[in-house]
């Protein structure tokens, strides 16, 4: 809140030479959130392309719920059939 001060001493002696000072999170804005949020649905629709296409290259033909399956067991973040649906069909 603008009110911390901090001090250095500079007669501090220590035999280890690191001191970590835990620094203040910073709170993110709504609209921050909001494009951070939309840069990590970007990056993961790519990720469940690329499992798409490792999966189909492995298996040659595979049914559409076996596909789904198997995309649900590599990808490792949450997400929901819609939206591979969407990145499934054209």
């Amino acid at each position: 809140d603008g009110s911390d001060r901090f001090f250095l001493d500079a007669s501090f002696k220590h035999p280890l030479f690191r001191i970590k000072i835990n620094s203040i999170q910073t709170r993110e804005s709504e609209a921050e959130n909001e494009q951070t949020s939309e840069r990590v649905f970007q990056d993961r629709q790519y990720q469940i392309d690329a499992a798409i296409v490792r999966v189909m290259k492995a298996r040659k033909t595979l049914s559409h719920s076996l596909l789904m399956s198997e995309l649900f067991q590599q990808l490792k973040f949450p997400l929901k059939p819609p939206d591979l649906k969407k990145r499934i069909e054209p």
